[in-house]
Formats: structure tokens, sequence, C-alpha cells
């Protein structure tokens, strides 16, 4: 052992252990001996035992399979951005983009109204455009834009976000590129 162990350990044996230390020594003996024994019967049984965990894993994954447990790993969640990507033809100009963006933000307006009226306060925070990006597109230039939309956070809102975005998709199917 090496020496500055060595003179670390050399007064350990002449200490006498606290009560508390040596109940805690009893109770971690007692359950390491608990474990022992039952660790002893798994082995001893331990092809019956191997069968029973995969019997268990064939169990739990077929109740999630049928749909007895409900299983979901990533819920799906309320936003509260919706975003409107804009690829025209290329070669279409800027003035072309921007008027079916400005035609498109009234169509939202139109829709936001009555839900904003029903809500007793306006569902729309702000409205963001950029101009030149489509990130679905991997591309770039004036025939993209993109609008987002900043609605109220799920919480405040008595609609969800797929009643405005399917009453805006309704309006928008009849604008024309040039």
């Amino acid at each position: 052992m090496p020496s500055h162990l060595y003179h670390s350990l050399e007064h350990a044996g002449k200490q006498k252990s606290s009560a508390l230390r040596t109940r805690v020594d009893e109770v971690f003996d007692r359950l390491r001996l608990k474990i022992d024994a039952g660790v002893n019967a798994l082995i001893r049984i331990r092809y019956a035992f191997v069968g029973g965990v995969i019997a268990l894993l064939i169990v739990s994954v077929s109740l999630m399979a049928s749909g007895v447990v409900k299983f979901s790993a990533f819920p799906t969640i309320e936003g509260d951005i919706l975003q409107a990507k804009i690829l025209m033809p290329t070669g279409t100009p800027i003035e072309k983009t921007e008027q079916v963006v400005a035609q498109l933000k009234q169509q939202l307006e139109d829709v936001a109204g009555p839900l904003s009226g029903t809500q007793g306060e306006p569902v729309v925070n702000a409205v963001t455009v950029n101009y030149g990006t489509n990130s679905d597109a991997f591309e770039s230039g004036p025939h993209l834009a993109t609008i987002s939309v900043d609605l109220l956070t799920a919480e405040q809102r008595h609609f969800s976000i797929n009643t405005l975005k399917q009453q805006w998709l309704a309006l928008a199917e009849d604008i024309q590129g040039p």
C-alpha cells in the first residue's frame, strides 16, 4: 500500500465506531444478505426467470401496439406560430410576390377577424414577412416569401391553430401566380 494511504489508515482500527455507523452497517449487511439469497434463488431457476422476463416484454409491447395502453413518444402540442411559405415560379418579379403576400395578409385578417370577435381580443399578435426566403425551397430570390403569424398562446386561445390554418388555406386556394 502507498505510504500516504498506509498512514491514513493506521489509526482506523484504533477508533471505535459510532452507534449510528454500527446500525447503518447492520442494515446494509441484512440487505446484502437478502439480495444475495434472492439472486441465488433466481440462479437456480434462471431459465424460468429469463423466460418470464421475455414474456413480460412481449406482453408490454403488445399492449402498446394494440392500443390498450396509450403511448405517445412526442405528444402533439398546440403551437403559437403559423407560417405560410410562398414559392412562385422562378423569374417572378418582387412586385408580384409583394401583391400575393398582401393578398394573403388580407385573407388572414378576414379569417382572424371573426375569431378575434369570439375570443374577445386580437388573436394575431404580429405578422412578419421575409422576402427572398423559403426554407422548403432550397433557393433564394424575389419569387420566394415566408409569412410568419404569431398568435395568442395556446392556453389563451379558444380555438385550435388548425382551425385558423384550414380557413386561411380555403381562402388562399384561389390565388394565382404570374
